[in-house]
């Protein structure tokens, strides 16, 4: 046979996480988007999606790098922990230094930048969207750290992380959504 029992044991331990943590993935990328279409219209969620996607560009840019290349990078030099350590480091330092200029000018330009490309009727947009690429920038690193857990194999830990983060998440946007909008889900 092609592939023993054992292997399709280990490939089913770490794709069944692996699909249900990308599922969990999906989740907490629409969640905030639901609250705020449920509670505060069509307009409103508009005007966040605006900010949101414009917070996504960094993210955007990076992490099509950083899935393309991750996990076979981490996985190369997972059984070496000073190899390890240093692939870490590089990376973060790498994703770090590229990504946070770029967020840092998108938050200071947040409003500039929503009139120019969008115009006037969608400056609403502009405090969410400084708000949420500090977010974008958080979330690219911690894409990284999912590439290299991944890479270790710990598909079942980010799953369990993911979980923790959804529960914690809705009744953080319910309330953020309640008390000041899309600012507040940002």
């Amino acid at each position: 046979p092609w592939i023993s029992r054992s292997g399709i044991s280990d490939l089913y331990q770490f794709a069944i996480p692996s699909t249900l943590a990308s599922l969990v993935a999906y989740l907490l990328q629409n969640v905030d988007y639901a609250f705020i279409g449920h509670f505060m219209g069509p307009l409103m969620l508009g005007t966040y999606v605006l900010a949101f996607n414009a917070a996504s560009w960094p993210s955007s840019l990076l992490g099509g790098a950083i899935g393309t290349v991750g996990v076979s990078a981490f996985s190369r030099v997972r059984h070496d922990r000073d190899r390890l350590m240093d692939a870490i480091t590089d990376g973060v330092r790498a994703v770090v230094l590229i990504a946070a200029p770029m967020g840092v000018l998108e938050m200071v330009l947040c409003r500039p930048i929503v009139l120019i490309l969008y115009g006037p009727h969608w400056t609403a947009a502009s405090e969410p969207l400084a708000i949420l690429t500090l977010y974008g920038l958080i979330s690219i690193v911690c894409g990284l750290f999912s590439q290299i857990l991944y890479g270790l194999g710990q598909s079942k830990f980010i799953l369990i992380v993911r979980l923790i983060w959804l529960v914690a998440l809705v009744p953080a946007m319910a309330l953020g959504v309640h008390a000041d909008g899309i600012v507040g889900a940002a």
